[in-house]
Formats: C-alpha cells, structure tokens, sequence
C-alpha cells in the first residue's frame, strides 16, 4: 500500500458573509487575523483537542473553526498583501458545517497498524478505512445523531505510522450542546469509541474579525 491514500470530497456551499461562526455559538470576544492567528498556535490546542486511548489504539479528535481551516489553507498558498477577502471566501466555501480532525495511532512506539498485521488483516483494514468507516462515524447531539457528510483519509508513516481523517457534520442538525463523536470500529477490536467536547470549550472560541 502506498504510504498516502486519499480520498478527496469537493464541497461548495453559499454562507453569508456577515458570519463565520460555523454554525456554533462561539465566545464574544472577536480577535483581528493576528491576534487569532496567536490563539491558534497556543490556547487552541488546549481548547479544541481530546485524546482518548483505548487498548493499543490512541485517538486524538481536533475540532476546526472555519476560520482556522481558511487561515490554514491561505498560509500554503503565496503570500498575500491584504488576506480578508481570501479568507472571507474561503470560509464562505466551507459553508456552516462543523468540522473535525481524527487521528488514529498506536499507543505502542513503533507499531504500524497496517503492517503489523497478517496480509488478510491488512487488507480488511484498508477497506474499512478507505471505504466503510465514514458511515460508522456520527456525531451526537442530545437526542439528534448526525451522519458524516465529508470523509477525507489519509495514512501516514512519518514522524509515526498513523491514519488522519479529516471529517464534517451538517450544522443544521447540530445545537449549542456538547458534541460526541461517535467512531464504531470494526477492524482494530476496541470496539465503539466516544469522544466528547464540552460546549463551554466550544463557546470560550474566539470570532475572527476581519
């Protein structure tokens, strides 16, 4: 298997331009492109990420701002003069859904979760992950259970063998509580994995203004 196997979902999806909340309650406090982007790199690993192990397996689940994705993806691109614009269109691009990052590693130093295993294991795997696992993944919302709407996979092998998802819920199902990702594994034997965000971390998010 090659080390990066992707699959990419296009999604374009009209937003008005007043907001860039994506669709939560976010704090008051509004921060210029600067001071947001100072946020990112320090208080917002703390504030946006959970990590959950479960046997050999650890799980770390990373929520994204709009804002933060749009910030991400123009600091790739050349560098720009006046960035608002671009990053006002972009976030309009991302339209209102609730994103997340989901990385899934071994707990054991050393272990590729892909190699490590007998060829049909190896196999099976690769098909739920390339595949199957995007329908086994909902997010809950009180009473309400939100399907993955966007799945994208990747699988790395350096600095460390581990698989990155990159996965979206449609924010129109989803209310101001707090949200559990719901993972139900069918190859790796840990069973249904749970990871909640307490909707006061997800207030305390500052607005980008720009």
């Amino acid at each position: 298997m090659k080390d990066s196997l992707k699959i990419k979902c296009g999604l374009l999806m009209t937003l008005s331009a007043s907001t860039y909340l994506n669709g939560c309650n976010y704090s008051s406090e509004k921060l210029d492109l600067k001071a947001y982007q100072i946020w990112m790199s320090g208080e917002a690993k703390q504030s946006l990420m959970e990590e959950k192990t479960i046997g050999d397996y650890k799980f770390t689940l990373l929520y994204k701002p709009a804002a933060w994705i749009a910030i991400n993806e123009i600091k790739r691109e050349e560098p720009i003069t006046d960035p608002s614009e671009i990053i006002k269109k972009k976030i309009t691009e991302l339209g209102t859904m609730n994103y997340f990052g989901l990385k899934i590693e071994s707990s054991k130093l050393g272990y590729d979760p892909f190699k490590n295993v007998t060829e049909t294991e190896r196999q099976m795997r690769e098909q739920f992950f390339l595949y199957d696992l995007q329908k086994n993944i909902n997010l809950i919302n009180g009473a309400d259970t939100v399907p993955c709407s966007l799945y994208n996979y990747e699988y790395n092998t350096f600095p460390s063998a581990h698989i990155v998802l990159s996965l979206a819920f449609d924010s129109e199902k989803i209310g101001p509580l707090d949200k559990t990702i719901l993972i139900a594994d069918e190859v790796l034997g840990v069973g249904n994995i749970y990871i909640t965000f307490d909707k006061e971390k997800i207030r305390k998010i500052p607005e980008l203004n720009i």
